[in-house]
């Protein structure tokens, strides 16, 4: 455990897990993906952390944070057909890989009847592979950027998570391993258990608690 501020809640039904990072290990192709579609899109080179700090919100969003921090100007259409050539790589080249830790813990969720909703900005059909691969009968319910209007880190995608389930934020525990997604927790006004599965925790600061290995949440439940 590296950070916790104690205030966790007193009885936990609801488990909620963003995907990348947390359930999938992902981060290298999801750098790659994004590297290729830049660079043969519009030409663009970027400092790769990019990914690694917006991590968790809709893909559009991504684009546009590193044309900004590029300064870039590009048309909406150019986005959308960087978007575009990113989800064609990924769906080529990704071998999704589950963590074993994560997978666990929701096992030790299920068998103390709290329920798990993956909460992601991954398309429905890529997080439904995903699903299948974990295993549906410890997934409750899923949020995917299908879903809502507005994604991280905004609280909607976490708002919807809930209604799904009939919880309220005060019996949740929500799972992140960025910043965006860990604001968009927090919106939600849910406890945050950040990983570091991806940032050093010096990036996860604003999160509730700041954990090395999923199976440490398991002491929450």
């Amino acid at each position: 455990m590296i950070k916790d501020r104690n205030k966790k809640p007193e009885l936990v039904r609801a488990l909620l897990l963003d995907v990348d990072g947390v359930v999938v290990d992902s981060i290298d192709d999801h750098i790659h993906t994004w590297q290729k579609a830049f660079k043969e899109t519009v030409g663009v080179e970027f400092d790769l952390q990019i990914i690694r700090l917006t991590e968790g919100m809709k893909s559009a969003d991504v684009a546009r944070q590193i044309l900004k921090y590029n300064e870039k100007l590009v048309s909406e259409e150019e986005i959308n057909e960087i978007v575009r050539q990113k989800h064609s790589f990924m769906k080529k080249i990704e071998l999704i890989r589950i963590n074993p830790h994560t997978k666990e813990l929701m096992q030790i969720a299920k068998s103390r009847g709290i329920q798990t909703v993956l909460v992601t900005a991954s398309n429905k059909l890529r997080v439904e592979s995903i699903a299948n691969l974990v295993g549906l009968d410890l997934i409750d319910a899923i949020v995917s950027a299908e879903d809502t209007t507005i994604g991280k880190p905004a609280s909607d995608p976490y708002i919807l998570g809930l209604e799904k389930i009939y919880c309220t934020p005060s019996e949740a525990i929500a799972v992140e391993n960025a910043p965006r997604g860990i604001d968009s927790v927090q919106a939600a006004e849910i406890y945050c258990v950040a990983l570091t599965s991806t940032l050093n925790s010096e990036f996860l600061s604003c999160a509730d608690k700041v954990l090395v290995d999923p199976l440490e949440i398991s002491s929450l439940l």
